[in-house]
């Protein structure tokens, strides 16, 4: 089940930039340091994935729904730090 250990988290990572048109090679845009938070979805070797919000619903004995929203994969090598704010357990 999506967000199902609900690891609230704080995430730091690099960002990619980009400049369109023609300008100074002193003003191409640096990398960007983002901070990000959410829910954990899956963390693996490739990426880590948070949700913004997660909704839960049941449906029958045994049956449960979620719909999330606002996903965001933040590639594993992007990734800088990962600071846990909050765990709840299932």
């Amino acid at each position: 089940m999506p967000g199902s250990d609900l690891r609230l988290v704080e995430v730091v990572w690099n960002d990619a930039s980009s400049a369109h048109g023609w300008h100074n090679e002193e003003d191409i845009p640096p990398v960007s340091d983002v901070r990000s938070v959410g829910l954990v979805h899956r963390d693996d070797d490739n990426a880590l994935a948070l949700l913004q919000s997660v909704n839960r619903t049941e449906d029958g004995p045994g049956t449960r729904t979620a719909n999330c929203g606002n996903s965001l994969v933040i590639p594993r090598s992007a990734v800088r730090e990962v600071h846990e704010l909050i765990r709840k357990e299932k």
